[in-house]
């Protein structure tokens, strides 16, 4: 856990530093950073991904769609059948 957070937080620095570096007259430095972004997001992806520690929250598991699939609507003939 300690790895995604140093990589969300340079991926943060550099989409935060580019655009003010850039506008700052520091263009290569500024085009240099912006270009890496994407490349430490996709790094944070694969990281988050391949941990296997990473456990989705507990909310995941309690959508309201999950728990009242049984609902039926007005408009469907299963409603239409059973009056």
């Amino acid at each position: 856990m300690r790895t995604i957070s140093f990589v969300a937080f340079i991926h943060l620095l550099t989409g935060i530093l580019s655009p003010f570096l850039y506008l700052n007259g520091y263009y290569a430095l500024g085009l240099f950073l912006f270009s890496v972004s994407p490349a430490v997001l996709l790094l944070l992806v694969y990281i988050i991904l391949k941990d296997k520690t990473f456990v989705a929250p507990e909310s995941y598991n309690n959508q309201w769609y999950q728990d009242n699939t049984h609902i039926k609507f007005s408009h469907t003939s299963e409603w239409e059948s059973e009056n």
